[in-house]
């Protein structure tokens, strides 16, 4: 685990093309990630099975990408990306349920402003 005390932690899970789900604010106003499932054991221990949930729900996200027209990636149906997003949020609300009350936990839908998690 890093040396980051855990009331200076704030997570925030978002997909972003070619990024790991996890970003994390420590220590300050420095964002540092992302982090994918892996590396954000770095920080706080998750459970195989939420890390196996949000990793599956972020490579739906990036199997969207179009390298032939990134302008058209993404969740093109209306009803299809609000599903990805209330499927993140939940995952959010997990991610919270896991680690300590005192790491602040966000989320960022793709469509929609960025969200404070709390039990």
């Amino acid at each position: 685990m890093r040396d980051v005390k855990a009331e200076q932690l704030v997570l925030t899970l978002a997909v972003e093309w070619y990024e790991g789900p996890f970003w994390v604010l420590g220590g300050g106003d420095e964002v540092s990630g992302p982090y994918d499932t892996e590396d954000i054991r770095d920080f706080v221990a998750l459970s195989p099975e939420l890390l196996a949930e949000i990793g599956e729900w972020n490579e739906f996200y990036q199997a969207t990408y179009n390298d032939d027209d990134p302008a058209n990636s993404g969740i093109t149906e209306p009803a299809e990306a609000r599903k990805f997003d209330e499927r993140g949020r939940v995952l959010a609300h997990k991610l919270r349920a896991e680690i300590p009350d005192v790491i602040k936990v966000r989320y960022q839908p793709v469509s929609g402003p960025l969200e404070t998690i709390v039990n």
